[in-house]
């Protein structure tokens, strides 16, 4: 398989996935009760009746982590076609490929945030130590630090990228 072929399919993966991630909180949402945090149905429970402006409130506050992924993929699709064009050594695609590594560290620094808000929307009166150690069980800690270094690793890699452009132009003024 060619590396033209390959970015075309990796393009339309990243932007498949880029797809999927967004509809993910809308898709746990409906899926059973234990899909997103556990807490759907103690959310369900919480809310008076009419409790859909709480619930939208519980879906905005889990929504930006998707967010930041869901805008990084579209960046790796445009790195994606960079590397299709045979430009893989070019500022835009160095550029692209650095937007996706600070979208990973991004949504990795959002998450816990964005858990520790929602369960503290969902418990109210409970103290902070409680919010501390809801967060510690709700967050997925080895994702959160994998995705910090991920990110920070993309973000070299797109630097040596931009430096290797720089070298290959003073290059061609020397021949």
């Amino acid at each position: 398989m060619s590396l033209q072929s390959l970015a075309v399919t990796l393009r339309l993966l990243t932007w498949m996935g880029a797809i999927l991630v967004v509809l993910m909180p809308a898709l746990a949402w409906l899926g059973p009760a234990d899909g997103l945090l556990a807490t759907r149905s103690a959310l369900l429970a919480a809310t008076s009746a009419d409790g859909s402006a709480s619930r939208a409130l519980f879906a905005a506050l889990l929504f930006p982590p998707y967010v930041a992924v869901a805008w990084g993929l579209v960046q790796l699709s445009g790195f994606c076609s960079r590397l299709a064009q045979g430009d893989h050594l070019s500022r835009a695609a160095a550029t692209a490929l650095k937007r996706f590594g600070w979208s990973l560290v991004a949504a990795s620094l959002l998450l816990p945030i964005t858990r520790l808000a929602a369960r503290a929307l969902l418990t109210e009166s409970a103290g902070i130590l409680d919010l501390a150690q809801g967060l510690l069980r709700t967050t997925p800690l080895l994702a959160t630090a994998l995705g910090l270094i991920l990110g920070l690793i993309v973000v070299v890699f797109a630097a040596i990228l931009e430096q290797a452009k720089e070298l290959a132009e003073e290059n061609a003024r020397f021949v």
